[in-house]
């Protein structure tokens, strides 16, 4: 029986024409369609935005060989009928075996388009919400071959960022990277994450943002110097200041495609404040009156977003050093000017 998935990307627009069709080659069968659109499903009509407006959705589906008693209780639903995950319908209706094999199938969709779009959002430079994917729910297709849903009551709002263009250069990059399992870095959905947070809860927002930044780094190290990966993992490691400042370029002492072995001192500084503000959160006890009141200043004077953005360009760097030289397409402006100046004659 076939079951899909109908979302929005949030972060991601693109034009007519463009799209791209996916298959992980998995025992499901799972494929992905990103594809132009320009107004939501009937089921999306809470959605933030007008229905003129163009954006990027995807549709994931895949096959399952289900007990043949759900399959045949699936079937013979009434045409068009839906299910609700919180209804006590469906509660009532279904025995704890059939809401699980469901939960897991939608899970194992959700998780396909998940790591897919991430992949993609990584590629494009999207800096907006963690979850990226909103949708109504669940579908199944019947034997007449009508789809039915079971639908998930979330909300779908829309944000602006980066086109998706599906060149023919940008798929040949994508295609060895969804066929390895490959997921974005750690520290890049880290980061999405404390950028999603940064207004909200902004103490959280700087701890997890500087998490991006640390566990970034020593995964890029691990990479790049495999035999260090016990020290770098169980030991506790110099500031982070001082890796980018001095372990950096020792990483990529022989790489001699890289004529630029370092990363801007503008950035290691703002990073290294971030940190000395992150430890008064997560360190300093309450009654330390001052570092309090000097993280409350810091915050009120609107340092989150520039630390969090010099996260971001840190990020990029470890990708461009990676090996992914369009990861340097997603710097600041002044961020490149102040890298490219390194290589300038002193």
């Amino acid at each position: 029986m076939r079951f899909k998935r109908e979302l929005v990307v949030q972060g991601l627009e693109t034009h007519p024409g463009a799209g791209w069709h996916v298959d992980l080659g998995d025992e499901h069968g799972i494929t992905l369609e990103f594809r132009w659109d320009t107004h939501p499903n009937e089921d999306e009509s809470t959605a933030e935005f007008s229905p003129n407006t163009p954006y990027l959705s995807v549709t994931v589906q895949g096959e399952w060989q289900l007990d043949s008693r759900l399959e045949h209780d699936l079937s013979s639903l009434a045409s068009g009928s839906v299910v609700s995950f919180e209804a006590e319908r469906f509660e009532l209706w279904a025995p704890i075996e059939a809401q699980k094999a469901i939960r897991s199938i939608d899970h194992e969709l959700m998780d396909a388009a998940g790591r897919v779009t991430n992949v993609v959002r990584w590629r494009f430079g999207v800096l907006g919400e963690h979850e990226p994917l909103r949708g109504s729910g669940l579908e199944w297709q019947a034997d007449d071959g009508n789809w039915r849903s079971f639908r998930f009551h979330e909300p779908l709002r829309r944000w602006s960022g980066a086109e998706a263009n599906f060149g023919r250069d940008v798929v040949d990059e994508l295609i060895p990277l969804i066929e390895s399992k490959w997921r974005e870095p750690l520290g890049h959905s880290l980061l999405r994450e404390a950028w999603d947070l940064r207004e909200r809860n902004p103490r959280s927002a700087l701890v997890i943002g500087v998490a991006a930044a640390e566990v970034g780094f020593k995964q890029f190290a691990v990479e790049m110097a495999p035999q260090t990966a016990w020290l770098v993992e169980e030991l506790q490691s110099p500031p982070l200041e001082k890796l980018l400042r001095n372990y950096l370029p020792m990483l990529l002492r022989d790489e001699e495609k890289f004529p630029i072995k370092q990363i801007p001192r503008t950035i290691i500084n703002v990073i290294k404040d971030a940190v000395e503000k992150r430890n008064t959160v997560a360190h300093k006890s309450p009654t330390a009156l001052q570092g309090h009141e000097d993280l409350q200043d810091w915050l009120s004077k609107d340092r989150l977003d520039p630390a969090l953005l010099a996260v971001w360009d840190l990020l990029w760097f470890l990708d461009y050093y990676r090996g992914y030289s369009w990861a340097l397409d997603h710097l600041r402006r002044e961020t490149f000017a102040d890298w490219t100046a390194l290589s300038a004659p002193r």
